[in-house]
């Protein structure tokens, strides 16, 4: 387990002592976060804001050197977010963005978040972020890449209050315009 945190409310109602674990996921969880995927697009009014992935697609973030993080309570996926390993296509915008070729193994590209309808207000999003900021650090990545649609304004809204720096907008492979928003983890490096 990662973290827990007590949720404030579920479905709106203010709640008592109900915890959720953050952990990171597996081939064996995915089936869940397929799950999920179909409850959050099923209550979208806007699916264009949430990429699917597939089984192949999300065991290809693990084997890659990416990571799934899961926030349950009880056995019930409620939240998750991923982060890809940036692929040779991502090259050019990384570039573009000002990242080095030499940076490019160091960087994180933060992929969808997920959150289930009925416990939304409970900063999850923001918590899935700070948990993917912190892991990154802890393995000395030096940037986060991540967008979010123009029209998804809770989402920018997150990205922007930890910390992100806007740097462009483009169309992703459907035609969606979105924001891109990178995130530099170590500015003054002790290092250096």
């Amino acid at each position: 387990m990662l973290t827990k945190m007590k949720l404030s409310k579920v479905n709106n109602v203010l709640t008592n002592n109900i915890y959720a674990n953050f952990r990171f996921l597996s081939e064996e969880n995915f089936g869940d976060v397929s799950k999920l995927y179909e409850e959050v697009s099923n209550s979208m009014d806007n699916k264009n804001w949430l990429k699917s992935r597939d089984h192949a697609g999300l065991k290809k973030t693990v084997d890659n050197g990416g990571f799934i993080i899961g926030c349950y309570v009880g056995l019930d996926l409620i939240a998750c977010a991923l982060c890809d390993v940036p692929s040779i296509k991502d090259l050019e915008l990384l570039s573009s963005l000002g990242v080095s070729v030499e940076d490019f193994k160091s960087t994180y590209i933060s992929g969808f978040v997920m959150v289930h309808l009925m416990y939304r207000g409970n900063s999850l999003q923001s918590k899935l972020l700070d948990l993917r900021i912190d892991i990154a650090k802890s393995q000395r990545k030096k940037y986060i890449l991540t967008v979010a649609a123009v029209d998804n304004i809770h989402s920018i809204n997150n990205i922007l209050n930890k910390g992100f720096e806007f740097k462009t907008q483009q169309e992703n492979e459907y035609g969606i315009l979105r924001n891109i928003f990178l995130k530099d983890l170590f500015p003054c490096d002790e290092n250096e």
